[in-house]
């Protein structure tokens, strides 16, 4: 009886055994966790899958906007990184993951700042490249250093965080060609920082610290200082196909890259603040009713006595402040093109009705009144007859054509007129985004 107890019991032990043995000898394995590919190359990912057929694995690309994949092979789209995670489809559990990067053939020196080149003590701030251009390499490619730690770190990746009043350098280094490099000294302040010149810094934040935005959403930034009183400053925006800035310092991302935003004194340009915003994306906007709502914000705006106008002073501050008191339509137009957040490659600014037509006629986007019908979010122009003005049409229900115009009887107004009416010469007919609704 105990012998055969024991047989039973070896028995049991080599099917529980044999159930449990994990036979799979198949091979999946990285052997590099890192793989650099430049754009008009191609590369084999680094993985070892012995034993495997192709249709056994499941390739998954976090960001296919990156690269794409062609059996084992990858073919790069655009300069970026993405993880690339490759599983068994029988064992999900069985995976590998590599992190590839790619690069333009050609890397830029890189410009480097933190959103907010001057921070105060405790803030958080994102390491950027403000290049133009862009640099060609996404930034995990390159290995960051600060030179001082007791003033600031780098944590979480390209967080800068500010530690205690002083200087300190922060440097880039590619890391498949460390002699292409950049630095920038960043500057860290208790409370308030004076210039070499002697006048004061204005400290700029914005919402919630945020150093991205999504194009075509808007970001609120606002002075740091208490006592701040907008009528005695303005906002400008350097790269205006990236980002446009309202008149309440509500930055709109129009297209990806880096939005500078300085803001200045009226009555000294030497004192000013400015930072850096990162555009992402491509928008998804109405751009129409942003332009028609801009526009009917302004409804009853007049002129000064002196002919003054805030669409002048504002024109003026990117084109020279000789526009202050001129003729305003056009810049009325500019001003709201502005205000709704709309691409300067969109829409250029214009200032002269005449210089406007021949800009809109050279995109191939303007149109004389006998060959087309307006619609709403064109502009209008007025050129026969010895007319020269212009606005924006708000909409045409096939006879007659509604506009919102600026320096009519000197202000702000609405205004219709039958299609054929003698003074107009044609629309340009912006060539907007297309606007999804559902994608919202």
């Amino acid at each position: 009886m105990k012998k055969q107890f024991i047989i039973v019991i070896i028995l049991f032990l080599l099917i529980f055994i044999g159930c449990n043995n994990d036979t799979d000898e198949r091979t999946l394995v990285c052997f590099q966790e890192e793989i650099f590919v430049y754009l008009d190359e191609t590369a084999e990912l680094p993985i070892e899958i012995a034993g495997y057929e192709t249709e056994e694995l499941e390739f998954v690309i976090e960001n296919p906007e990156i690269i794409e994949l062609d059996s084992l092979n990858i073919l790069p789209l655009a300069v970026g990184a993405t993880d690339v995670i490759v599983r068994s489809r029988e064992k999900p559990e069985k995976n590998v993951s590599i992190r590839v990067f790619v690069l333009r053939d050609w890397i830029a020196k890189p410009t480097i700042s933190t959103s907010y080149p001057i921070m105060k003590v405790g803030q958080t701030a994102k390491l950027l490249f403000t290049n133009l251009v862009p640099v060609g390499a996404p930034y995990e490619c390159f290995d960051w250093e600060v030179s001082d730690e007791e003033v600031a770190v780098i944590e979480d990746g390209l967080t800068v965080k500010a530690l205690k009043p002083g200087a300190t350098t922060i440097t880039a280094a590619l890391r498949v060609d460390p002699e292409i490099t950049g630095s920038f000294d960043l500057i860290v302040v208790e409370d308030e920082f004076y210039r070499d010149n002697g006048k004061p810094a204005i400290l700029l934040r914005t919402e919630g610290d945020a150093a991205t935005l999504k194009a075509g959403e808007e970001l609120q930034i606002r002075a740091d200082f208490a006592g701040f009183d907008m009528d005695d400053y303005y906002w400008k925006v350097i790269n205006k196909s990236v980002a446009r800035i309202g008149e309440n310092g509500n930055l709109m991302g129009c297209a990806p890259g880096i939005a500078e935003v300085y803001l200045y004194s009226k009555a000294d340009r030497a004192v000013y603040g400015h930072l850096f915003v990162e555009v992402e994306g491509r928008p998804n906007v109405d751009y129409v009713a942003r332009l028609i709502a801009a526009a009917e914000k302004e409804l009853g705006y007049r002129e000064a006595s002196n002919g003054y106008t805030k669409y002048g002073f504002w024109y003026g501050t990117y084109q020279g402040h000789h526009y202050t008191n001129l003729h305003w339509c056009a810049m009325f137009v500019s001003w709201c093109i502005n205000e709704a957040g709309i691409s300067s490659t969109i829409v250029p600014l214009y200032a002269n009705v005449e210089s406007g037509k021949q800009n809109f006629s050279s995109k191939k986007i303007y149109y004389l009144r006998e060959d087309y019908i307006p619609k709403a979010g064109d502009l209008i122009f007025f050129l026969r007859d010895g007319a020269g003005h212009t606005g924006i049409v708000t909409g045409c229900d096939g006879e007659t054509v509604y506009t919102i115009e600026g320096n009519t009887s000197n202000m702000v107004a609405r205004r219709s007129y039958p299609l054929d009416y003698h003074t107009i010469d044609g629309y340009a007919s912006p060539e907007y985004p297309p606007y999804n609704p559902e994608s919202e």
